[in-house]
C-alpha cells in the first residue's frame, strides 16, 4: 500500500502495523483532540525518549482503545475463559 496515495486520498491516518489496515480517526474536533493527547503523552515521556519509545506508547495507547471499544461493544470473553485460555498457554 502506498501511504503518500493513501495520504493524498482520505488524508492523515494511522496504520495498525500487525494488519497495515488503516485507522482512519473522524475529521473536526475528534482530530485535535487526538493531536492534544499525542502531544501531552510526548511531553510526559523521558527527554531522552526516541521516535521508538513514541511508538511504542502509541501503538500500546492505540490496542488499549481498540479493547476498551470491543468490551463497550460486548466483544470481550468472560474472566473465567480468559483464566483457562491463559492456563493452556502458561502450561
Amino acid at each position: 500500500m502506498n501511504r503518500a496515495l493513501l495520504h493524498d486520498e482520505i488524508g492523515p491516518c494511522r496504520f495498525d502495523t500487525l494488519a497495515c489496515v488503516p485507522i482512519i480517526p473522524q475529521r473536526s474536533t475528534k482530530m485535535a483532540q487526538v493531536k492534544e493527547d499525542v502531544i501531552r503523552m510526548i511531553e510526559r515521556l523521558p527527554d531522552d525518549a526516541g521516535v521508538a519509545d513514541i511508538m511504542a506508547e502509541l501503538y500500546f495507547r492505540m490496542k488499549v482503545e481498540r479493547g476498551l471499544k470491543e468490551l463497550d461493544e460486548g466483544k470481550g470473553i468472560p474472566q473465567a475463559v480468559a483464566r483457562d485460555r491463559l492456563k493452556q498457554w502458561l502450561s
